[in-house]
């Protein structure tokens, strides 16, 4: 209980820090404070294979192509966003407050019936996650594959210079 509190703890702070740093490298250092908080939380609710999962491609592939991309855009010769969009603090609160809302109403909204969580709990961790992602969660999986690649494509036609 003490390491689940401690390792929520760290990611919470480290993911404020993320958002609140100006710094884009020092940003993307916060995240995977974060990322490596959340792989800790697996691990204490023994989720072994996610957290591995979230070492490997996550702290791992995806932050090298963050920093990859901020290094690219070289972030830092910006202009400050403040001077550029003056009501971004106000959106972007706005945002935060409007994604909190959701994160509660789908949480409360959630639930597994009890043959299926029968089901999984038998079953191993990686063959209950298989399971998951692939029969029931299938869209959102390629989805959020989808969105990986505008991303990447995105970065390169934003880093694009005209000779």
């Amino acid at each position: 209980m003490l390491a689940f509190v401690v390792l929520s703890f760290i990611a919470v702070v480290a993911a404020l820090m993320v958002v609140t740093n100006r710094n884009p490298v020092v940003s993307a250092m916060y995240l995977a404070l974060t990322l490596a908080a959340t792989a800790g939380l697996f691990l204490v609710l023994g989720a072994e294979f996610l957290a591995v999962i979230q070492v490997i491609v996550y702290a791992g592939a995806i932050m090298v192509f963050f920093l990859f991309v901020v290094m690219l855009l070289n972030v830092g010769k910006l202009g400050h966003p403040e001077e550029d969009h003056p009501y971004q603090f106000w959106i972007g609160l706005f945002g935060a407050i409007a994604m909190g809302l959701t994160l509660l109403f789908v949480v409360s909204m959630s639930h597994l019936g009890d043959q299926t969580h029968h089901e999984l709990s038998t079953a191993s961790n990686t063959k209950a996650l298989a399971t998951e992602l692939f029969t029931r969660f299938l869209a959102p999986f390629e989805l959020s594959a989808l969105l990986l690649l505008v991303a990447m494509v995105g970065a390169v036609v934003l880093a694009k210079r005209k000779f």
